[in-house]
């Protein structure tokens, strides 16, 4: 137990706030993105009104996923204020965007935790053999768009603004488990889970004690879900 004697004698102390320290959230495809662009494609084939229709018929699952993976790194040269290439300036707000997809787009970008002064930043170091050409696209964003009146659930572009979610940006996705530091609604770890956040569990992870999930029972609810 302190004294109030003890207490008193260090009320006059000043306390220092650190410098802003900015943490890069790098955002690495996981296995329930992949299972996330699987359950997509079935659905694509499943709403499309004719069978055997060539343009549909010669997509894959690794078409999906590039699909998904480039406007996450849209998102992230946005936030960043990166330039954008003309051909995808002139789509960033009309491409079709899956609505799951559009809340995880949304959650991407700049966060600050006022409480321990630390800010989150996304990055997004693919392959270049992973980013779709602006062309490849619009071709699949035109299937979307075609297959919305049949029941594919879309919206068009992505957001503008660079503030992202920090429930979902201070999330860590390592070895399968998804945790955190801080105390969030349990949905910014579901979203948190399609991306492997390796490098950030190297600044917080000792900080992260609270267990949000398991990114198989993960992939169990995107299959659920779509």
């Amino acid at each position: 137990m302190i004294t109030e004697e003890l207490r008193k004698s260090f009320e006059e102390d000043k306390q220092v706030t650190r410098s802003l320290l900015r943490i890069s959230v790098e955002l690495n495809v996981s296995q329930v993105l992949e299972e996330y662009s699987k359950c997509l494609l079935s659905e694509i084939q499943r709403l499309s009104p004719v069978r055997g229709l060539q343009e549909i018929e010669d997509l894959e699952f690794e078409d999906i996923l590039k699909y998904l993976t480039t406007l996450v790194y849209y998102r992230v040269l946005k936030v960043n204020n990166e330039r954008l290439d003309p051909e995808v300036k002139s789509i960033y707000r009309s491409v079709a965007v899956p609505v799951l997809m559009s809340q995880i787009t949304a959650s991407i970008g700049k966060a600050r935790d006022e409480q321990y002064n630390l800010e989150f930043v996304p990055t997004a170091n693919f392959e270049a053999s992973d980013i779709l050409a602006a062309a490849d696209m619009l071709a699949i964003s035109d299937i979307m768009t075609r297959l919305e009146a049949n029941g594919l659930k879309i919206v068009y572009g992505l957001t503008n603004d660079p503030t992202g979610d920090l429930g979902f940006m201070a999330m860590q996705h390592v070895e399968n488990q998804v945790i955190s530091y801080r105390k969030d609604h349990p949905v910014y770890a579901f979203l948190a889970s399609f991306f492997v956040q390796e490098k950030l569990n190297e600044v917080t992870g000792a900080m992260a004690r609270i267990v949000y999930g398991d990114s198989r029972d993960y992939s169990y609810r995107v299959r659920a879900l779509v």
